[in-house]
């Protein structure tokens, strides 16, 4: 069964049902990726709830196979924290790694009129200089965007929205208007 607390990991029957196992492609497995935020959210229910509301867990419901699910981003047997250097959403990574894999992919760009160059615009930032530099508590992608709650820009709820974005920097920027 699923296990909760800091040191606990999930075991091979939270995800993949071991009595009843199908594959990825079984729309009722919970490992397809129109299941897999229901299968983590089974222990992480408010990541799950954000994750369901972001443009990526809207698009993976309407059948968009290249959106990201909770296992693009953090894999799906070595779950590392995001302090470890070696996940996939440690800060040092996440730009180029993580959300460069579909930001940064000029077929992912062009087939769902995507904006071009932000993971250059962000690299190229004070923010992304000193993230590679591992230059003390620097804004990732996530810092601005959330992790899990991603809306676009045109989104009013999104955190980047033009009504959101000087709360969203005044967290790290006290006063910034």
């Amino acid at each position: 069964g699923a296990k909760h607390g800091v040191s606990a990991a999930a075991s091979c029957d939270d995800c993949h049902e071991v009595h009843d196992l199908r594959s990825v492609s079984d729309p009722d497995s919970p490992i397809n990726p129109r299941n897999v935020s229901k299968t983590c959210g089974k222990c992480h229910p408010d990541m799950q709830r954000l994750y369901d509301m972001s443009i990526h867990g809207r698009a993976v419901k309407a059948g968009v196979p290249d959106s990201p699910t909770c296992t693009d981003c953090h894999g799906e047997h070595l779950i590392l924290s995001p302090r470890d250097p070696s996940a996939a959403t440690h800060a040092n990574r996440i730009a180029d790694e993580t959300c460069g894999k579909c930001h940064n992919d000029p077929i992912i760009i062009a087939k769902y009129s995507l904006r071009e160059g932000v993971v250059d615009s962000y690299t190229d930032s004070y923010h992304g200089w000193a993230t590679a530099r591992d230059h003390g508590h620097s804004a990732t992608c996530v810092s601005c965007h959330t992790a899990h709650l991603v809306l676009p820009t045109a989104d009013p709820e999104s955190s980047v929205s033009e009504a959101n974005v000087v709360a969203t920097c005044q967290q790290c920027h006290e006063g910034a208007t």
